[in-house]
């Protein structure tokens, strides 16, 4: 049983990483049309993607319900929840039109979800293997009530300390708007495939290393107005700080 808490603190308690697909959005992307992008229904109101032929997990339940979700948001004691696109759904291996248009289509769908209900915000997603576009959207997003944006610690091949994102990295230091970084899903690496370990394990090394790259890349030195959440606690970061320290005085490069 959750330990009850009082109005007060629960009213102060803000859960900034969860995940919401809003009915709307599966119901609406034959008719969005996005080339690249396809909802598969396996009955019992059981829904998957795919997108640039990348089939999703089937998504549960509680990430479409929103009236469940606040019920379990009262369980546990959550003023507040800050909702953002679930990872599968990131769609960076998309062509840079069928990106825009899907991260269009998936902030519409979650900023609508949000403005019915007083105790949820969200994070826009951003098409980032179209850099410059996704930069020239974050003052958009900020006018349309937005609390910050959200993407992968990997976009595709590319590391988020790579140049080309640069222009993000900039946007996003000139207005100060947060950036929750979430690991991608990713389930090929063979030593994380049992026991739940893409979870369990996966994740935190990925936002650790995504982490590592960043400060290695100086991308919070070259963008100091840059807002950066970590995921998962930040990984293994708050434990390696010191060896990260260590290793740049080695090797600064």
């Amino acid at each position: 049983m959750p330990i009850p808490l009082s109005e007060t603190v629960q009213s102060r308690v803000i859960d900034v990483h969860a995940h919401l697909v809003p009915i709307d959005l599966i119901e609406s992307v034959r008719d969005l049309a996005i080339a690249g992008v396809a909802v598969s229904n396996h009955g019992d109101d059981r829904f998957s993607f795919e997108i640039a032929g990348y089939t999703t997990r089937v998504l549960p339940e509680r990430l479409i319900d929103v009236a469940s979700r606040v019920r379990w948001m009262d369980q546990a004691g959550i003023g507040l929840q800050v909702v953002a696109t679930w990872a599968d759904l990131f769609g960076y291996t998309l062509a840079p039109e069928s990106a825009v248009a899907w991260a269009v289509a998936q902030n519409d769908a979650i900023l609508e979800a949000v403005s019915a209900e007083p105790r949820l915000e969200a994070f826009a997603t951003l098409p980032m293997q179209a850099p410059a576009e996704a930069a020239v959207m974050i003052p958009d997003l900020i006018d349309a009530g937005f609390c910050g944006v959200t993407f992968a610690t990997r976009i595709g091949e590319m590391e988020l300390d790579d140049p080309a994102l640069d222009v993000i990295w900039a946007a996003l230091s000139e207005t100060g708007f947060p950036a929750f970084i979430h690991p991608g899903y990713g389930d090929t690496d063979p030593r994380t495939a049992d026991y739940g370990m893409i979870n369990a394990v996966g994740r935190p090394v990925d936002t650790t290393v995504a982490t590592a790259r960043l400060i290695g890349g100086s991308v919070p030195e070259r963008f100091p107005g840059a807002r950066i959440i970590l995921a998962h606690g930040g990984g293994a970061v708050p434990f390696i700080l010191g060896r990260l320290r260590r290793n740049h005085e080695i090797d600064p490069t």
